[in-house]
């Protein structure tokens, strides 16, 4: 539970830098650039830090941004897509979704879209490993919920949203920083 204690904490630990998150009002401009900043954060995380990184350059922040946005746009296309399967599509589309979060901490990572080559390899992993997987996801949901309960007084949203955005990146990290990295 210590790593579900680190993901509540971390927007406090790092309160300066949570602010960059409410960049995501800007659109596409800004979607782009907090997606960048997310795959930062989660490069850190993935390399043993606990707080929120600096901003980068925003060059390379945004170029990293992109990335992350189709990638992103891609898994959840194909889970739409699957969708549309008459009776059993949401098997699975639930499958991408669940699988969506290793393959853009991989890109964060790594930087390069190897990440498809690497798929069989990370799909041995997820195999292997299925069980502390959903367990990280059953965490992310359970920090959600403790986050959603925590934003009821409209002030503490400010905080929350980013709150849920860092805290389930420093989750899923965390897997990965144990299973693949």
């Amino acid at each position: 539970m210590n790593v579900f204690v680190d993901a509540l904490e971390l927007p406090l630990r790092s309160i300066r830098r949570v602010w960059w998150y409410w960049l995501i009002l800007i659109p596409v401009v800004g979607w782009i650039l907090v997606a960048g900043y997310l795959a930062d954060a989660v490069r850190a995380f993935v390399q043993g830090k606990r707080e929120l990184p600096a901003f980068g350059k925003l060059d390379e922040t945004a170029l990293i941004g992109v990335m992350m946005c189709i990638i992103g746009a891609v898994f959840w296309l194909a889970a739409t897509l699957l969708l549309r399967i008459p009776y059993v599509g949401w098997i699975p589309a639930l499958f991408v979704w669940l699988v969506m979060p290793l393959f853009l901490i991989h890109f964060a990572v790594r930087r390069t879209l190897d990440f498809v080559d690497d798929t069989p390899y990370l799909l041995r992993i997820l195999g292997s490993r299925v069980l502390p997987f959903l367990g990280y996801h059953a965490r992310a949901l359970l920090l959600g919920v403790v986050l959603l309960i925590a934003s009821l007084p409209i002030i503490t949203l400010l905080i929350t949203m980013p709150a849920l955005a860092f805290g389930n990146a420093y989750l899923f990290a965390k897997f990965y920083a144990e299973t693949v990295y």
